[in-house]
């Protein structure tokens, strides 16, 4: 009895670890790429300022945002639009290279500074479109799910039956459960009926006439 209370703890211990380990990995994964996206600005930077203005990798830095504006968030993406422009600008004014004034160095840091905006930005709304596709999606499929299959409806005054077990016009229920709307008119056949519980004859003056 000892033996299986000892190892009934022992396995209740290890499925608190395996929870505990599943509910850190999202913040493990969060922290791994936010130190990627933030030392990779850096590791760029160091490279342009060794190389000077013989080779450019400008573009290199759209790599740290995108990845940064995909998996993390939007602020995350400006915040290393921003790192990435201050590294540009650094590592060129502390280089070798010669510009024929500091206005050169500050209007290109400029011009980098709003390509990095634009590249976060973009990725960032790209990201937030497609989570808005993929609910659109996801609802898409419920309501789809919830006009499909067996129906329960009345033999006698064709309501439906929802799932809380009440009874609910024809109308009604499409139009809580699926995006038709309805208009209502008459058919021919109900209007001929109508007319002749009315007693009124609605054939025309011509077909009167010919009866006649």
């Amino acid at each position: 009895m000892d033996k299986m209370m000892s190892v009934s703890q022992s396995l209740k211990r290890l499925d608190g670890e395996h929870s505990a380990l599943f509910r850190r990995k999202p913040v493990l994964k969060r922290n791994l790429i936010l130190a990627i996206v933030v030392i990779s600005p850096f590791i760029l930077g160091i490279i342009d300022y060794a190389t000077g203005h013989e080779l450019s990798f400008f573009t290199l830095y759209f790599l740290p945002i995108a990845f940064a504006a995909w998996k993390t968030n939007s602020i995350a993406a400006y915040l290393v639009a921003t790192l990435s422009a201050i590294i540009w600008f650094l590592s060129h004014v502390y280089s070798s290279t010669a510009y024929s004034g500091s206005f050169v160095v500050v209007w290109n840091g400029t011009i980098r500074f709003i390509s990095f905006l634009t590249v976060a930005y973009g990725t960032s709304r790209i990201r937030s479109l497609r989570a808005l596709n993929c609910e659109a999606s996801h609802d898409h499929r419920s309501q789809g799910k919830a006009s499909s299959g067996w129906i329960p409806i009345c033999a006698s005054c064709r309501k439906i039956r929802d799932d809380k077990g009440h009874w609910e016009e024809f109308e009604d229920y499409l139009m809580e459960n699926t995006d038709a709307q309805f208009t209502h008119g008459l058919c021919q056949e109900c209007i001929d009926k109508l007319l002749k519980e009315a007693g009124i004859d609605d054939s025309s003056p011509t077909d009167r006439l010919s009866k006649q």
